[in-house]
């Protein structure tokens, strides 16, 4: 499930502190840097300099703020600094990555356990995680209608949750579960004053 609302990160760099959200821009950037987001977890979880600078600079909101360069020795030492900055630079990442680490594992090993394989499935392409960040931003420009500046500044969590609500209210009614009619029902008749209004604006 994805995490909506989410808090922006607030990080203190040698008595400078800096806010950080996970954005769509910042999750392509990254993306283009190391790929998928279990390699930049990877990489924070041993301790990288690099990765842990590049994650905090582009999430940054104000990134001029971020010292520079990112790691001071200061009284506290280098290792000290990086222990202190490895938690909060991994939530930035699982939310770049559109997802809540807890939930999400747990759906994937349900998923695991209720999948049978089939033989005759052709094998597909794997997406890899820019293409899907370039797809949200797509559906985003393309369907929501969101200027570029708005989807590169949203986070991914926030389109997700768009795209999956405009799925359960367009889903066939004979997939669709129980408790989504209602909100189907509500976002056409929604729809439908709204195109209705345009056309006789249009008129």
């Amino acid at each position: 499930m994805s995490r909506l609302a989410i808090e922006n990160q607030r990080i203190t760099l040698d008595a400078t502190l800096v806010e950080c959200r996970p954005t769509l821009r910042a999750a392509i950037r990254l993306g283009r840097l190391y790929g998928a987001p279990s390699a930049m977890l990877r990489s924070i979880a041993e301790g990288s300099i690099t990765v842990l600078s590049d994650v905090i600079r582009e999430c940054a909101i104000d990134r001029p703020s971020v010292p520079d360069p990112l790691f001071e020795t200061g009284t506290a030492g280098i290792y000290r600094n990086i222990a202190a900055l490895q938690a909060p630079a991994a939530q930035l990442v699982y939310d770049l990555a559109g997802f809540d680490p807890l939930d999400d594992l747990e759906d994937e090993a349900d998923e695991e356990e209720n999948e049978e394989p089939s033989d005759d499935a052709p094998a597909s392409k794997p997406v890899t995680f820019v293409e899907r960040m370039t797809n949200l931003f797509g559906f985003a420009t393309g369907i929501l209608r969101w200027t570029p500046e708005e989807a590169f500044d949203a986070t991914p969590s926030e389109i997700i949750a768009a795209y999956r609500f405009r799925e359960r209210s367009y889903a066939p009614k004979k997939d669709e579960p129980k408790g989504d009619t209602a909100i189907r029902v509500g976002f056409a008749d929604l729809q439908d004053k709204f195109v209705g209004k345009e056309a006789a604006n249009a008129a």
